[in-house]
Parts: structure tokens; C-alpha cells; sequence
């Protein structure tokens, strides 16, 4: 089957996500083209597979890499920042390649401290967080998570424990205990570190204990008596 109608609807809503703003689900348009995206999601889900939905997802998030790069060295040759490059009426090439890719997401990457200096950092994890967003159609009616690979399963789990500073404190403590099964993590000492800051002290002490190391040597000796 061919991937043309989902294609056609991703680009539509991701042009009506920018064209939102800050906002986009106050927007009428964008909600109506993100329910187009989850009929076409389905729609392609069931005539080829979860797998091949996914697949495409990959393909995607690569390809809105190399596009936020390119943005970005564009925004860097002309003096633009991102926000103004995406308010333009008509954008330049490597924006409107960026936007049909990406919509609004180079903005999360940008408040999430994904980009530095102008650069992007940290590929794997934009890349993990780009196919958590490309399932997000098809969550609610399909067992989305059996079909992603260990690393990116992986990466997501880190960045709720290392950076997800919305999360709340328990999700990211499943995803610190999750992440015990991955050989060298450090789970009991990033446990900790999320408990020392939530204020949850004898936790947090508990946890550097069991952790061991310089690194939690060090926070223990800053904790209060």
C-alpha cells in the first residue's frame, strides 16, 4: 500500500501545527488535520502493519534530523531564529522542508535543551522522542510499544529519567527502575538524584547507599543529617 495518503496528512498537519503557534490545540484547523492523520494512520496500519508504520516513523525521524540540522545552518547563515524562520509568510527552502517534516516539534527540541549553541545534540534521544510522536495516532487502539526496539525504548525511558523535568516523580522513578535491566545504568543512583530533588531526603539516601560510587559518595555527604 502506498504510504502517499499518510504522508499527505502528516505534512498537512504538521503545516497547521506551525501556523498555530504556541498553541496549535486551539486551533480548529490543526485539530481537524490531526484527526485526518489518525484516520490515515489506521487506515495504513491495517493494510500493511504496525511494523511498517513504524518503519515509516524511522524513516521520517531521520530524515527531520538531517531537515533541523539544515534549518538550523540556515537560521545561522541569515541571523534568523527558529521561531521567526517558522512565522515566515514564505519560507525559505530548508524551512518548508523542515516544517513538512517536522512541524512543531524543532520548538520542543529547542525548550528541551536539545539544541546548543545552534546545533543539535543528543540525535538518539530527538530520535526516540520523534517516534514516541509519530505513534501518538495510534496509542489509544493499537499495543504501540511492542513494536518499538529495545534502544528505543532505551533512550525514551532516559530522557524521562535525565531530562523529562515535566514528568512527574513517579513515572520517571518506573522508568529509573525499568532501566535496571540495562547493564552499567546507573538506576539507584539517578533514583536518587530525583528524590534528593523533590525534597525526599531519607529516600534519596537510601538510594545513594545502594548505588555505591564517587559520584553517590559525593551527593551523600551534601545531604542534611
Amino acid at each position: 500500500m502506498s504510504a502517499d495518503p499518510l504522508i499527505t496528512a502528516v505534512v498537512a498537519a504538521n503545516r497547521a501545527e506551525v501556523a498555530a503557534g504556541a498553541d496549535p490545540r486551539s486551533s480548529p484547523a490543526f485539530l481537524a488535520a490531526a484527526d485526518a492523520v489518525r484516520t490515515q494512520a489506521w487506515q495504513f496500519a491495517q493494510r500493511t502493519s504496525p511494523e511498517a508504520f513504524m518503519q515509516l516513523g524511522r524513516q521520517r525521524g531521520v530524515a527531520m534530523i538531517a531537515a533541523i540540522e539544515a534549518l538550523l545552518a540556515w537560521c545561522d547563515a541569515t541571523g534568523t531564529r527558529i521561531a521567526d524562520a517558522l512565522e515566515m509568510p514564505d519560507p525559505a527552502p530548508p524551512v518548508k522542508a523542515y516544517v513538512d517534516l517536522g512541524g512543531g516539534f524543532v520548538r520542543f527540541a529547542e525548550t528541551a535543551g536539545f539544541i546548543v549553541d545552534g546545533e543539535l545534540r543528543d540525535a538518539p534521544f530527538v530520535q526516540a522522542l520523534f517516534l514516541r510522536h509519530w505513534m501518538a495516532p495510534l496509542t489509544q487502539s493499537m499495543p504501540m510499544d511492542a513494536f518499538v526496539t529495545r534502544d528505543e525504548r532505551t533512550w525514551h525511558l532516559r530522557w524521562k529519567v535525565e531530562s523529562q523535568t515535566q514528568g512527574t516523580l513517579d513515572s520517571r522513578l518506573a522508568a529509573a527502575e525499568e532501566l535496571r535491566a540495562v547493564t552499567g545504568y546507573p538506576s539507584d543512583l539517578n533514583a536518587g538524584v530525583l528524590l534528593f530533588e523533590a525534597g525526599r531526603i531519607d529516600e534519596a539516601r537510601a538510594r545513594f547507599e545502594k548505588a555505591g560510587g564517587p559520584r553517590a559518595a559525593a551527593y551523600l555527604r551534601s545531604l542534611p543529617k
